[in-house]
């Protein structure tokens, strides 16, 4: 489908001779933002080997808008939650461009031997459309 239209429209009279008109225009459609972010899973389950370099990539989320332009640009970020009663932002992180996970610290089995949190997609619309998938991070006792 295309956004823009070029439209032409010719008006003739029945004299004699006969007169007519031309005015073309374009019409432009908008993209209405219509469609939330959509995660290609509902859960994403990842593991560390514990003893891990603190800024280590631990995997991916995905997250597909089908809208045009700005309305369809997703960023990520994680939701507020604790690992028992720390933050989850000292434990992980998000890039907000393409979903990439790191962790923060050095993750002990013997400590903490997994822990969830959720990662909020949202799109760049006005309003914004969002949805949100949960994150398992299973700690390998190595």
């Amino acid at each position: 489908a295309q956004d823009e239209y070029n439209v032409t429209i010719v008006a003739r009279d029945g004299g004699n001779p006969p007169l007519n008109s031309t005015k073309s225009f374009s019409v432009r459609i908008l993209d209405e933002n219509d469609n939330p972010p959509r995660f290609s899973k509902n859960l994403y389950v990842l593991q560390v080997p514990e003893n891990n370099i603190p800024g280590e990539y631990l995997g991916s989320v995905l997250a597909q808008d089908p809208d045009l332009g700005q309305n369809g640009t997703v960023s990520y970020s994680i939701l507020p939650g604790h690992v028992g009663d720390v933050s989850i932002y000292t434990y992980v992180s998000v890039n907000p461009t393409n979903g990439a996970i790191y962790a923060l610290r050095s993750f002990n089995y013997e400590q903490t031997k997994h822990f969830e949190f959720r990662v909020l997609a949202k799109d760049s619309g006005s309003p914004h459309r969002e949805s949100n998938a949960t994150v398992r991070v299973t700690v390998l006792d190595v």
